[in-house]
């Protein structure tokens, strides 16, 4: 296949670049030829949309965090004689194999 001759010298590039692009053949996908190539506009949406759903994924992380074993308890009132452990139990951190009933 010989170039075609032009007196612009500059312009054969171009066209025979423009050739080429028209000759590649793309699947024939109705989806995608209808809603176009991954492009800015795509980018920039798919960006702001994530920057969206961002925060609402840390109900998901949540019970890493809240579930984490602490050594918690309330204060224990003036003039209450139960000891420690007993109250650690009562008050908020129960170990259910120290639990004594009654």
């Amino acid at each position: 296949m010989t170039p075609p001759v032009s007196g612009a010298g500059g312009g054969d590039k171009h066209a025979e670049k423009s050739q080429e692009a028209a000759a590649v053949v793309h699947p024939s996908d109705p989806i995608s030829q209808s809603i176009g190539e991954f492009g800015r506009w795509q980018f920039l949406l798919t960006f702001l949309l994530s920057l969206v759903n961002f925060p609402c994924t840390f109900h998901i992380f949540a019970p890493t965090f809240e579930g984490a074993q602490r050594d918690f308890w309330c204060a224990r009132p003036d003039g209450l004689s139960m000891p420690v452990d007993q109250w650690k139990n009562v008050s908020g951190i129960f170990d259910l194999d120290k639990v004594k009933y009654g």
